[in-house]
């Protein structure tokens, strides 16, 4: 799998139709019938291509449809954070955003740890405070029985970042 898509670059390349790879890319990706929407190899092929030959437009809508598609697509959820990390600044307002957008994601399929991971990675070094509509969602979700195992992984790190000895004490029962 690996040689074939070197190969593609290879080619991409030579001819330099970086608008027709994209596209190729494209419906590869969300052939119903390929089912490899997850293609790491594949993937990895496309984000050479976007970053090499600056192809961001369009990107995000792009793996948001895919996301509509399969919420649970792990590889489109790297793409997303691959998108946002190479075209912002990472600024508050961005991380809020992204964060408030993966939130409405995470509703769809609680127990998703893709959800969850894009989520830990947009939060950076901030505290769960610093986000409060994720504060109430966590919350919300580990009163569910069984709550999800991500939820719960989240809600207790940053307990036991905390100062306090009675959240670390509520870190550990959790």
């Amino acid at each position: 799998n690996y040689q074939i898509w070197q190969h593609r670059r290879v080619c991409v390349e030579r001819v330099g139709d970086s608008k027709a790879e994209i596209e190729f890319l494209n419906e590869f990706l969300m052939d119903e019938e390929l089912e490899d929407a997850k293609n790491y190899h594949c993937w990895a092929h496309r984000q050479w291509v976007v970053r090499t030959y600056q192809l961001w437009e369009g990107e995000k809508q792009f793996i948001e449809d895919l996301l509509l598609a399969d919420v649970r697509n792990n590889s489109a959820w790297n793409q997303r954070a691959f998108v946002v990390q190479a075209t912002t600044t990472m600024s508050e307002s961005v991380r809020q955003a992204e964060i408030d957008w993966a939130c409405e994601k995470a509703w769809l399929a609680p127990n998703n740890e893709s959800a969850w991971a894009y989520i830990r990675g947009m939060m950076g070094e901030h505290s769960l405070s610093s986000f409060p509509q994720l504060q109430e969602m966590v919350e919300s979700l580990c009163e569910r029985d069984p709550p999800p195992a991500a939820v719960v992984e989240l809600k207790a790190d940053f307990l036991a970042l905390q100062d306090s000895t009675e959240a670390k004490g509520q870190a550990v029962q959790l």
